[in-house]
């Protein structure tokens, strides 16, 4: 009797699974090494304005919501993080919205991303911004043989790295996030299930 409520419980797993396949959500890491996530002044391919002390970073380990259904990854806001510059700049950027298509030869083939945009303080190009309703347009686009905007999914991991330029407000944003699906409630509570049953069988 257990081994059959074992294996309906299995078969009720899976059947979750399955009616969760053509949609994810997966929650992010934003990149913050030297090259990624970050906002800098030009908004064309190369034109990063070559000073890192002026560009606007991501303060580490913030998070980010995607929803990918099919070849489509989007975000839906206000999602804020913060940011910041060796100059002394802070500021608060907030995603409204973003819709990218990853169906491209390297895993895009573009999108945009709605913002907001607050930064106060230090020297240089951002030293005072406020913009409201900025739009970051990305393409597939390669710099010299390096594409500058890809993506893999594993069915578990999503890593991506885009490029994208706001050319009305003369500003960049590269972004690298890795990002996982999590296990939804549901399935832990069958996982634990499992194992108190599995616990069970090997006591009697």
């Amino acid at each position: 009797m257990r081994i059959f409520f074992v294996r309906a419980a299995a078969a009720a797993l899976l059947s979750l699974v399955a009616v969760n396949a053509g949609a994810a959500t997966l929650i992010g890491t934003f990149l913050d090494d030297a090259a990624w996530t970050l906002i800098h002044p030009g908004s064309g391919p190369g034109d990063s304005e070559n000073n890192p002390n002026n560009w606007l970073r991501w303060d580490p380990g913030q998070q980010v919501i995607w929803d990918l259904t099919g070849n489509t990854l989007s975000a839906v806001g206000p999602q804020e993080f913060t940011l910041s510059n060796a100059k002394g700049s802070v500021g608060t950027f907030t995603l409204v919205s973003a819709s990218f298509d990853l169906s491209g030869a390297n895993g895009f083939a573009g999108g945009t991303l709605t913002y907001d945009l607050s930064v106060a303080g230090g020297a240089g190009p951002f030293g005072t911004v406020d913009i409201t309703g900025g739009t970051f347009t990305f393409a597939e686009a390669s710099y010299g043989s390096t594409p500058f905007n890809s993506s893999t999914f594993d069915g578990t991991t999503l890593e991506m790295f885009a490029w994208g330029g706001d050319v009305d407000n003369g500003i960049g944003i590269d972004i690298g996030t890795g990002a996982v699906v999590p296990l939804p409630a549901p399935l832990l509570l069958f996982a634990s299930g499992l194992l108190g049953l599995g616990a069970l069988r090997r006591r009697s």
